[in-house]
């Protein structure tokens, strides 16, 4: 069950690094319930990443509605983004907080369901976002997306759905 660190969240994770390793050690020096409580802290931790995550798919669909294509890609692939930092988070114990994380949102634990189709669908995101964010040139048209906008949409939201089940059941973990 998650519940809130008493520090802020981003100093957990600096302090803590790796929840998993740090909560073992605790629990052989004989606290288990010293590290059920780490444990719980980084379900917190990671239910954030996970509401970030389902909030840019809101936004997501918001931007396609409103014919903004390239903000829709963007918040399509920062939903999964973000999802799959909670998800690797809990399954490895800690996660990049710098840039170079976005190479590894694709990387799901085993297990994961549906794993090589949406770990798949999140690189063709990441490309997509690119694009989005980045490309400025004229006459590429939606024929340099991968993906169109809609099925971007409906892989975050498979995604989403995915990934809700693996953290309830797995994580105890509502979003």
């Amino acid at each position: 069950m998650p519940v809130k660190p008493p520090i802020a969240e981003l100093e957990f994770i600096q302090k803590v690094r790796n929840h998993r390793e740090f909560s073992s050690k605790i629990a052989l020096l004989g606290s288990s319930d010293a590290a059920a409580l780490v444990e719980s802290y980084a379900a917190y931790v990671a239910s954030r990443w996970a509401k970030l995550g389902v909030s840019h798919l809101k936004e997501a669909k918001k931007a396609m509605a409103a014919n903004m294509s390239r903000a829709a890609y963007s918040r399509s692939y920062y939903a999964c983004y973000n999802v799959s930092k909670a998800v690797r988070f809990l399954s490895e114990g800690s996660v990049s907080l710098k840039g170079d994380d976005h190479q590894k949102a694709p990387d799901l634990p085993n297990g994961f369901p549906d794993r090589d189709k949406v770990s798949r669908g999140i690189t063709d995101l990441y490309q997509c976002r690119l694009i989005a964010d980045y490309d400025n040139w004229t006459g590429h048209g939606s024929k340099a997306y991968s993906l169109s906008v809609t099925d971007a949409i409906n892989l975050s939201g498979y995604f989403i759905q995915l990934a809700r089940s693996v953290l309830r059941q797995q994580y105890g973990i509502r979003i």
